[in-house]
């Protein structure tokens, strides 16, 4: 079955390992790498994410923004600047809706998240979070 969205293009390739249907995906075959050396306008790695303190929660807000203006799609979160993947803890995932209303003072209501998970080993996850727009 071919994912109906960019979105789950994504998450589908990552989940199996398999090519998707952009040019190049993001995270390789191999479970501790990244395939792509790069952040582009479909993609954003970061290593963490903490949403503890207004500074970073205003940092992931822009990225939020950024990517819903440019149409972009997700935020992955498990990947050093090496490059490496080493994943998160699972218990450092966030529930959508406190994400969402951390968010909402600087992004406000009309943009939602979808967020999804892949293992990577040792109760450890890739966290995806992709920005919409709420019709």
């Amino acid at each position: 079955m071919t994912p109906l969205t960019l979105s789950g293009a994504i998450v589908e390739s990552l989940k199996t390992r398999n090519k998707c249907e952009l040019s190049k995906c993001p995270l390789d075959p191999q479970p501790y790498g990244a395939l792509r050396r790069d952040e582009t306008e479909y993609w954003d790695y970061k290593r963490e994410l903490y949403l503890d303190t207004p500074t970073k929660i205003k940092r992931l807000a822009k990225d939020v923004l950024a990517f819903h203006n440019t149409k972009g799609d997700v935020i992955i979160v498990g990947v050093d600047d090496d490059y490496y993947v080493p994943g998160i803890a699972r218990a450092h995932v966030l529930d959508t809706y406190v994400i969402q209303e951390k968010l909402r003072k600087y992004i406000g209501s009309h943009v939602s998240l979808f967020q999804d998970v892949i293992d990577v080993s040792n109760n450890r996850v890739v966290w995806l979070i992709f920005p919409m727009v709420q019709m």
